[in-house]
């Protein structure tokens, strides 16, 4: 009797992402590794990924523009104390810089990525548009903070590789078209890709890394 179950193990998760990219008509570079194994891979805490939601939510909400004092309330109602050095730079500023803004609102997606290994956003879709941030928003602020800490429940490692091995080699890709001042392959949006490897990355603890200091180099 056939097992529904998908084959295990880096090569065999390798070949479902390039099988996928090669489908979206998406360059792939078949000499990029395989991925961490499941083995080898350690995952964040469910509370410390809870907890980068939250400095997430606070982060990408200044970023976009809204009230400081809307930002402290909502960071006072949820106690929200794991911001990292630059984000809570960003939270006290009151003249944040240009670039600062931009890249806090990139962190959207960011958030979306680890909502959905909170069990809180059912998939993450092709990167080739934006999340949808209303969506985002209404997950973080329509209920307590314990009433979505007991509803959220961290994927499993098997989960978060496959996403975090088409990252990765979406990754390159977007790299690749940039080096070549390209258009990034079948519309994948570059800063998506990023900002969903950056957390992925984050959440299997790769090079035991502070968020700020995660890296996404290839």
């Amino acid at each position: 009797m056939e097992s529904n179950k998908m084959p295990q193990g880096t090569e065999a998760r390798k070949a479902r992402t390039e099988a996928l990219l090669q489908s979206k008509g998406v360059k792939i570079n078949p000499a990029l590794p395989q991925t961490a194994s499941e083995e080898d891979t350690q995952l964040r805490t469910k509370q410390e990924v809870i907890e980068r939601a939250y400095a997430l939510m606070a982060t990408a909400s200044k970023g976009e523009g809204v009230e400081q004092e809307s930002v402290e309330e909502f960071v006072n109602n949820n106690a929200v104390n794991g911001f990292s050095p630059k984000e809570r730079e960003l939270f006290e500023s009151q003249r944040p810089q240009e670039q600062a803004i931009i890249s806090a609102m990139w962190r959207y997606e960011s958030l979306n990525a680890i909502l959905w290994s909170l069990g809180l956003v059912e998939e993450l879709s092709y990167p080739d548009e934006v999340s949808d941030v209303f969506k985002v928003v209404e997950i973080m602020t329509s209920q307590p903070r314990p009433a979505l800490e007991q509803q959220a429940k961290l994927r499993s490692k098997a989960e978060i590789l496959e996403e975090l091995d088409k990252s990765y080699r979406m990754n390159w890709t977007c790299a690749d078209a940039r080096t070549r001042d390209e258009e990034e392959s079948c519309g994948l949006n570059s800063n998506v890709v990023h900002e969903r490897y950056y957390a992925l990355n984050w959440l299997t603890c790769y090079q035991n890394a502070d968020w700020d200091d995660v890296r996404t180099d290839l």
